[in-house]
């Protein structure tokens, strides 16, 4: 990574977190209905569109942090499309690679968001308030996703806690961070409630939101 030291303390960063895109190995639960191809083909979709709408957005200093390693072949194509650098997540579960992403980011930048890369209606403008409200005072922002979970969140230190003790695979996982931000007293912001493309009802949705932009 090209850290770049003091020069960006009062900027902003933006990372995006992803799994390789593998064969097999992306949106398993698509893979009945779309095949390993085609669950793959839309997880590289989805991604390519979250780094376009990244772009877009006012925040200059982006990162991809993904697993298991370095070496993919989709996302090596996509850090030099872009200009983008490729961390490595480190961490045993969401939680802690979350965690740790903040801490080394946040190590040399004033405001840092997380974006997933399964939100299809994520854009520029959700990116753009959110770094807004950080820079507001807000400790923590949100983005809530309709499964029960989040496709943004955004610290301007990092809170550990607010990941701690989250079963990150079921549909608690917004309720509980929310408990967590309110029993440590933290000011938090909540954006728009959005979609996740996870399941084959939400390719059909997000077929039907592309034909009609």
């Amino acid at each position: 990574m090209n850290w770049q030291n003091n020069m960006n303390k009062e900027n902003s960063a933006i990372i995006i977190f992803t799994k390789n895109p593998v064969e097999g190995h992306v949106k398993t639960r698509l893979i009945p209905e779309w095949g390993t191809e085609g669950a793959l083909h839309l997880y590289k979709d989805i991604l390519k569109k979250t780094i376009e709408s990244v772009k877009q957005s006012e925040i200059d200093h982006i990162y991809i942090y993904c697993t298991p390693d370095l070496e993919n072949p989709y996302l090596q194509f996509c850090s030099r499309q872009y200009e983008i650098d490729l961390v490595l997540q480190r961490g045993s579960n969401l939680g802690e690679r979350m965690n740790n992403a903040f801490v080394e980011i946040l190590n040399q930048y004033s405001h840092a968001i997380i974006v997933g890369c399964d939100c299809p209606e994520l854009n520029s403008q959700d990116i753009n308030i959110a770094n807004e409200k950080l820079k507001n005072e807000f400790d923590i922002v949100i983005g809530p996703a309709e499964d029960g979970g989040y496709y943004l969140i955004g610290m301007h230190e990092p809170h550990p806690e607010v990941f701690e003790n989250i079963n990150w695979g079921c549909d608690s996982v917004l309720d509980d961070t929310r408990n967590h931000i309110s029993s440590n007293d933290l000011k938090s912001f909540e954006l728009e409630q959005k979609w996740d493309l996870d399941m084959p009802d939400d390719v059909h949705r997000y077929f039907r939101s592309r034909s009609s932009t």
